[in-house]
């Protein structure tokens, strides 16, 4: 039975990379989207300012965002106005411009580690191979403190800290030491450890990597962002590597949390498993100009079945990719997963007011190869495209209502341990929070009023007497990370029922 949990408890571990959103993918996708790579800088015959304006007039595709109705001048003149007074401004969610630094860039120190938060904590969720946490940290460690001089000089339960920032705090030039302190669960049991990590420059950054799964003839590959195609190790030929040292009758491409990239980067990874001059997208510009994108080599793999893992973080790029091999392999792509994100646009880059600034802009629609258009967040999204989970394929892929709650209730950060909030009479919006996941994950019926009462108190001295700690009816570190451990596996059960729905496609 110990060697089963084992086994069990390493698979949760391996599975995690495939349920969480990557950090850096979402920031990556979901803010920068469809990346068009450009060096130009604008000509000297304007002013600086005016050719700024001038620049947003003929290419900021307003329409897109504010609508055709809106009064783009006004607009424009209110984020020129704005640059006097901060050094980042917003014309649009996707559009902003930033102050370059005059200073040299110095090159920092990695961990070498992806994370997410559970609650307030730093969860792993991949350690990079090349990385230096690599041997050491484990996917599934909450890290709980960490320092420069010692593991707990910046702690998630000081008050002083933001708790967002206890590992960029320890972050520093190559060479520099850091000091973690991981919560690791194993079989169940809670253990602490130190480490010593000593940071370095990942000599790979994984874009593509090979994901665990247990079934016949297929492999899966994880995708965590489209990167530069002028880059030797970009996701496409990481990717291409992968599929070459392991030919399969199968494949799984895991997009999950992957909010796009390089426009390059899918197109190449498009050429992969499609004929030559296939068209895979279109942008269509704000003056009406159309540019057409194809593959441009002969596919090198081809597979029985292609089976894409989507959610509502899956954008841009990503869904290039889902829209393009779905148009041209209806019967053998079938898309697993919640709906995309719906984001069909891209933006470029461009270095502006004297190279003082650099400007990203919303620049061009993206269109389907059947001419069609995704629209914004999803309000476009026609049905043919939003497959996945469906009664008709598994009854039990709806999320559980742990995870639903967890997400209505994404104000919930955690608590302080010096904090009142968790004693009797007690009254904080934390308990309400608290108490709402605790009812679905126990199905329990605390109060959920903001109100710690007595029975509330009862439920947490219950679960601390069934995992052995100290009853004290608080909320203490230790029960608190327990009860975390708890929601990282409803979250690990749910990623793994996207796999569950894979083997039964692929085996028919």
């Amino acid at each position: 039975m110990q060697q089963e949990q084992i086994i069990k408890n390493n698979r949760y571990k391996r599975i995690i990379v495939a349920s969480i959103l990557s950090l850096i993918s979402l920031i990556l996708g979901l803010v920068l989207g469809i990346k068009i790579m450009s060096n130009k800088t604008l000509p000297s015959t304007l002013s600086e300012t005016d050719q700024f304006v001038e620049l947003l007039k003929n290419r900021w595709y307003s329409d897109i965002y504010y609508g055709q109705d809106c009064n783009e001048d006004i607009l424009i003149d209110q984020f020129v106005g704005a640059l006097s007074t901060s050094d980042k401004v917003r014309l649009d969610p996707y559009t902003y411009i930033t102050k370059n630094e005059s200073s040299s860039t110095i090159e920092s120190g990695k961990l070498g580690v992806t994370i997410t938060y559970l609650y307030n904590y730093p969860l792993v969720v991949r350690v990079n191979e090349y990385g230096a946490c690599y041997g050491k940290l484990k996917e599934g460690d909450l890290i709980v403190s960490s320092g420069k001089n010692n593991p707990n000089e910046y702690s998630i339960v000081d008050d002083t800290i933001n708790y967002s920032n206890i590992l960029s705090l320890v972050l520093g030039k190559p060479n520099d030491i850091a000091y973690l302190k991981v919560a690791r669960f194993e079989n169940d049991v809670l253990h602490f450890f130190d480490y010593e990590i000593t940071l370095s420059i990942p000599s790979i950054l994984e874009y593509s990597y090979l994901e665990d799964e247990d079934i016949n003839d297929t492999i899966m590959v994880k995708l965590t962002g489209f990167t530069s195609s002028k880059t030797a190790n970009d996701t496409c030929n990481q990717l291409k590597t992968i599929l070459t040292r392991n030919p399969s009758k199968n494949l799984i491409l895991d997009i999950r949390d992957n909010g796009g990239g390089d426009l390059s980067s899918v197109i190449n990874i498009c050429d992969l498993f499609l004929p030559k001059n296939k068209l895979v997208t279109t942008l269509v510009y704000k003056s009406g100009a159309r540019a057409e994108h194809y593959t441009t080599n002969d596919e090198m793999f081809s597979y029985d079945n292609i089976i894409i893992l989507q959610n509502s973080n899956s954008a841009s790029a990503s869904e290039i990719l889902i829209s393009t091999l779905t148009y041209y392999y209806p019967n053998k792509v079938t898309l697993v997963g919640e709906k995309s994100y719906g984001k069909g646009i891209a933006q470029t880059k461009i270095g502006v007011l004297n190279n003082q600034y650099t400007l990203q802009y919303t620049c061009a629609k993206w269109l389907r190869p059947d001419d069609t258009w995704i629209g914004m967040n999803g309000s476009y999204y026609q049905e043919g495209y939003m497959l996945g989970f469906t009664p008709e394929s598994d009854n039990i892929t709806t999320k559980n209502d742990v995870l639903k709650t967890m997400e209505a209730n994404n104000q919930f950060v955690g608590y302080k341990t010096n904090s009142v909030a968790y004693k009797v009479d007690e009254v904080s919006s934390i308990n309400k929070y608290f108490f709402e996941i605790y009812n679905a994950l126990f199905n329990s019926s605390c109060r959920t009023d903001s109100y710690f009462d007595v029975n509330c108190a009862n439920e947490i001295l219950s679960f601390q007497s069934a995992k052995g700690l100290e009853t004290t009816g608080l909320m203490n570190e230790e029960t608190f990370l327990y009860f975390s451990y708890m929601f990282y596996q409803q979250r690990v059960e749910y990623s793994n029922s996207y796999l569950a729905i894979a083997k039964r496609i692929i085996e028919g």
